[in-house]
């Protein structure tokens, strides 16, 4: 026992050993499932009958019916997330000690955070398909830093795999996915890097590096991309998307926006601009306009009839917009972040988000009765959901400390191991998804700022103790001299 205590594994074991205590405990006090209407719905309607959703990745449902069905049992599915959960917790502890947080006292009070973290802690228990796919972000995000540290071809065709399942999971994950896919080989042109970056001294070497790797990882990437759209067009018979509604939501998102010119069809603009309708220019009702009978994507469905043409007209007009107003789409992003800055409209988000004032209906409560025999209280006051609803100043740290601390992130990165620096880059990019490409503010989509902000404070923290350190090793080299 001795020798294992001081071996390498050690602490990497006690970690492990303690996350999934704690993670086993707290199912044990709270492991009650719960919904969120309509996307549970689309995914139970996937695990039980194989439907394949317009509007969403699907693979999620795939996965309830692998390791929920077997056992007729919803409780399975709340198990596996809560272990798939204390995984993910794991792997950014031990990425953070890896990269130098030798602070046990800040490395142990990180991961206890990461162990209650609100937003992961109640999503565990929901019919969603956040933790799962959080699970393979963060290993996606451990396989790029093993590139950083060691760059080899042969790391593209993992995170090819962690791409696939990526949007297969949450389309949301995209932006990300092509950070990661450009990103990654040019943080090799930065002098003194990791792996081949600091070894070419001279900038010819670095930059044919650079190009290569650039080219394999863009490849690679684009494999894994368009293969998911044709299986998804195999599975639906659509034209090959990530799904068939993605340019609703785009052009929801530019709604206040618009203009009667970006409507060329005169019927369609007369059925779009016509009385009754929700109001356009009101960037609150972005939402709405995809669902509401009366909303902007509504009625170009009556109009035009075809959603598959609806969702191809909205890509290009929304496209189009954005490169006619840039500024104004910038200035969007306002609308959401002010949004969530306001306790007083978060607490309005959870709310919204816990479905408190929504019951099940009946298709998908008999669904629930038949697979899974489920008759239990998912409004039910837990330690997870009190823990969701008192959280509300950490969600509004959240949107406040993430672009402070990716500026932080980088100047304390950019002279070091580029880790921080790469991983905040992940926190900007989700931070820019969540106010400029999302229809409405909701807490829900703070879940993977969450734990990158958390990851980019432990690198940043570790980058800032091995620049403390690194006076001592000159002194330590002169002394021997």
């Amino acid at each position: 026992m001795a020798g294992f205590n001081n071996s390498k594994l050690a602490e990497p074991c006690w970690l492990l050993g303690a996350i999934l205590a704690a993670k086993a405990t707290l199912a044990f006090i709270d492991h009650e499932p719960r919904f969120f209407l309509g996307d549970s719905a689309s995914y139970l309607a996937t695990a039980v009958d194989g439907w394949i959703p317009p509007d969403r990745s699907f693979l999620y449902g795939f996965f309830i019916r692998w390791v929920a069905m077997p056992f007729q049992s919803i409780e399975a599915l709340i198990i596996a997330q809560v272990f798939l959960s204390a995984l993910t917790v794991w792997i950014g502890v031990e990425l953070v000690r890896r990269a130098g947080l030798s602070n046990r006292v800040l490395l142990w009070g990180l991961g206890l955070i990461w162990i209650i973290a609100p937003i992961q802690l109640v999503y565990e228990r929901f019919m969603m398909s956040e933790c799962v796919s959080l699970f393979v972000f963060a290993i996606h995000l451990a396989l790029c830093i093993q590139f950083i540290k060691r760059p080899r071809w042969m790391w593209f065709g993992a995170l090819a795999i962690t791409a696939f399942l990526l949007v297969a999971l949450r389309v949301s994950y995209l932006p990300n996915i092509l950070f990661s896919a450009v990103a990654l080989p040019l943080l090799m042109l930065i002098p003194g890097s990791s792996g081949t970056a600091g070894k070419n001294k001279t900038w010819t070497p670095r930059l044919r590096a650079t190009l290569v790797y650039l080219a394999l990882s863009i490849v690679f990437t684009g494999v894994a991309l368009t293969g998911y759209q044709q299986l998804y067009s195999f599975k639906t018979g659509n034209p090959p998307s990530y799904h068939s509604r993605q340019g609703y939501f785009m052009l929801a998102t530019v709604a206040p926006l618009l203009s009667p010119s970006d409507f060329a069809d005169p019927g369609l603009r007369a059925v779009v601009y016509a009385e009754g309708g929700l109001d356009l220019e009101d960037p609150t009702l972005r939402e709405e306009q995809v669902w509401n009978g009366e909303g902007l994507l509504k009625r170009m469905e009556r109009y035009i009839g075809d959603p598959i043409e609806v969702d191809q007209l909205a890509r290009k007009t929304a496209f189009s917009v954005i490169l006619r107003h840039p500024v104004e789409f910038i200035s969007l992003g306002w609308v959401n972040a002010k949004a969530y800055l306001q306790p007083q409209v978060v607490s309005q988000m959870v709310r919204l988000d816990l479905n408190r004032d929504r019951p099940l209906f009946g298709e998908f409560e008999a669904k629930l009765i038949e697979s899974f025999s489920y008759t239990g209280d998912w409004k039910s006051v837990s330690v997870t959901t009190v823990s969701f609803f008192k959280s509300i100043p950490w969600y509004v740290f959240l949107v406040g400390a993430s672009l402070p601390l990716v500026l932080v992130a980088i100047a304390v990165s950019f002279s070091g191991s580029r880790l921080a620096l790469f991983v905040a880059g992940h926190l900007f990019v989700a931070f820019g998804i969540v106010m400029w490409l999302a229809v409405t503010a909701t807490v829900r989509y703070l879940h993977t700022i969450e734990f990158l902000l958390l990851f980019t404070l432990g690198l940043t923290m570790a980058e800032l103790m091995a620049k403390g350190r690194q006076p001592d090793r000159v002194t330590s080299a002169l002394t021997s001299q």
